[in-house]
């Protein structure tokens, strides 16, 4: 193998939309990666990368329909995504195989229109590999950059691929995992609205019906029975869901006297930009300063999952708000999403991880499945409880959190 390094500049086509554009993003949308959190072993690809090939950056990015989103960022770039026309990944997802290069993006013309290759200090080196799907699709990149000009030799190209590789069957195994958690999920969702709330609901007729005074004994034993046998069954499935819900660690609590609507406070104003972007408005109202002895880091995790579901699902131009009071002895955050709509269905699964709801995001800011589940395990930590309603149909949504004072 000829392994001289080489000054290369890759062709640039016409068009930066590839003929199978449509099919690419479905199958990037399967995976369900976009807008989520940063994950340590994206970011160890990128460490490896930046540091075998001694550039100021490398990357993990996803090409979506109007923008390169990162997966992983190793930069002094801080965004997490850039215009897809002003990306050189938009240009090695055309590649039907290999790594695009740009030994001196400064030195193409065509590649002047993006302000990261023009800008002092701009892209010079880029080297990308594509994350080709097993159907032949190229969703993104793993890329290294650097604002000097330098060679790439073919071994360094075969690295480059054989992370992308390593990132593709990682996206794989994550997608399994999704799948296999959404489906543990759902079946355990489903025990409780088809399995545990008829068996309860029967176990009580049973009682009712054995009041008759009208029963012979005979019936009356036959009903006693049945309604002994209900409630084994009631009992050994509320057994199995209380061990399957608790199979995973709880969170560790650092509890301190904190004030819920400072909490609620600062979190609303982290958010209130993002919902702006929206055309969004965040409405606070506060009624007490109730402090109560809880996880500041955690409750504002939690405040920011349920304020960041209102965002990504209410329509643009509508607004949430949130509201703190006190009522008999119970201390209430309530969160009212304008213009959302969640059917019966989607309330009995909207706390459930990765959980398939009705409704579709109405924007970029996807949330990666958790969100709400997350919400509800720290608010139950608490001893809170946490539940969803909603009004008329296209109205709007609530989600009801409640403390019991005396029991903080």
């Amino acid at each position: 193998m000829n392994d001289e390094p080489q000054h290369l500049n890759a062709a640039i086509p016409d068009s930066l939309i590839p003929a199978n554009d449509q099919d690419r993003l479905k199958a990037l949308y399967r995976y369900e990666i976009l807008d989520t959190p940063t994950e340590a072993f994206f970011d160890k690809i990128t460490a490896f990368a930046k540091k075998v090939f001694e550039v100021s950056s490398a990357f993990i990015s996803l090409v979506d329909l109007d923008r390169v989103w990162y997966k992983s960022n190793l930069s002094s770039l801080k965004v997490s995504s850039v215009k897809r026309e002003d990306s050189l990944c938009s240009i090695t997802i055309l590649q039907p195989k290999g790594v695009t290069v740009f030994s001196d993006a400064q030195q193409v013309p065509r590649l002047l229109s993006s302000p990261y290759v023009k800008a002092k200090g701009g892209i010079r080196f880029y080297a990308g590999a594509p994350l080709t799907t097993h159907e032949g699709l190229n969703l993104g990149t793993v890329c290294v950059v650097d604002d000097k000009p330098r060679t790439i030799t073919e071994k360094e190209k075969e690295v480059l691929q054989d992370l992308a590789e390593i990132v593709v069957e990682q996206l794989e195994l994550r997608a399994a995992s999704l799948r296999s958690v959404r489906k543990h999920d759902e079946l355990h969702g489903g025990a409780v609205t088809e399995i545990l709330q008829p068996l309860e609901q029967l176990s009580e007729t049973l009682q009712e019906v054995a009041k008759d005074s009208s029963l012979s004994p005979s019936a009356k034993q036959l009903l006693s029975e049945a309604e002994e046998n209900s409630q084994n069954i009631v009992h050994n499935t509320q057994a199995l869901l209380l061990e399957s819900s608790q199979a995973d660690d709880p969170f560790l609590l650092h509890p301190e006297p904190a004030s819920i609507a400072e909490i609620a406070r600062n979190t609303v104003q982290e958010f209130e930009p993002i919902a702006a972007a929206k055309q969004q408005d965040i409405y606070f109202m506060v009624a007490t300063g109730r402090v109560l002895r809880v996880d500041p880091a955690l409750m504002h995790q939690a405040f920011s999952n349920l304020i960041k579901f209102g965002i990504s699902y209410s329509p643009p131009s509508s607004f949430i708000a949130l509201d703190i009071f006190e009522a008999d002895n119970i201390l209430h955050v309530e969160f009212t999403y304008d213009h959302l709509h969640l059917s019966d269905q989607d309330i009995k699964k909207v706390f459930l991880r990765y959980a398939k709801l009705s409704i579709q995001p109405t924007g970029n800011g996807a949330l990666s499945g958790e969100e709400m589940a997350q919400a509800k395990k720290i608010i139950e930590q608490h001893k809170g409880t946490i539940n969803a309603k909603c009004f008329e149909e296209g109205k709007s949504c609530k989600i009801v959190v409640e403390f019991p004072i005396t029991h903080m």
